[in-house]
């Protein structure tokens, strides 16, 4: 774009496959010419795996990580939607936790003494248990992230996977 025989933007997308566009000075003349190939979506295939991989995926409630996992699973290599699959798992895995939390905080909750469940690094989700407050809703309130689940789990002295490799 020239206005007021000012260059505001060439941009034409060669990287995209678009157009290769050079502007001849003085004369302002454009050229232009086809770009041989997408060379982006090339490029896009050998780092998008590992930057997928670097993500805080911990950190993402359940809805930021199944919009992310879909948002990625038309990516065009096999490697990179076999690791949203195995993303996708471990995250129906941990929220598939939550039963067997609900009633492992429950046992901890009965087996411990008031100053007990006080001192516990899960005394809230403890406190809900032992006051029979604690239902799966309740603790997907409690837990909107893996690592919230995870941390939670760990407390209660259970082991949940962590994000594939």
């Amino acid at each position: 774009m020239i206005l007021d025989g000012r260059i505001f933007g060439l941009d034409t997308g060669a990287c995209h496959g678009w157009n290769l566009t050079a502007l001849c000075l003085p004369a302002f003349t454009v050229h232009s010419v086809k770009a041989h190939a997408d060379h982006w979506s090339t490029i896009k295939r050998q780092w998008q795996l590992p930057v997928l991989k670097s993500k805080p995926w911990h950190d993402s409630t359940w809805l930021e990580l199944a919009q992310a996992i879909e948002r990625f699973t038309s990516a065009p290599d096999t490697a990179t939607q076999r690791w949203l699959e195995a993303l996708q798992e471990w995250a129906a895995d941990l929220q598939s936790a939550f039963p067997t939390l609900v009633v492992t905080a429950r046992r901890v909750a009965d087996e411990l003494t008031a100053e007990g469940l006080r001192q516990h690094p899960a005394a809230k989700v403890l406190f809900q248990a032992r006051n029979g407050r604690l239902d799966q809703t309740s603790l997907a309130r409690q837990c909107p992230t893996p690592r919230r689940t995870i941390d939670l789990a760990a407390a209660l002295g259970l082991v949940l996977d962590e994000p594939p490799n």
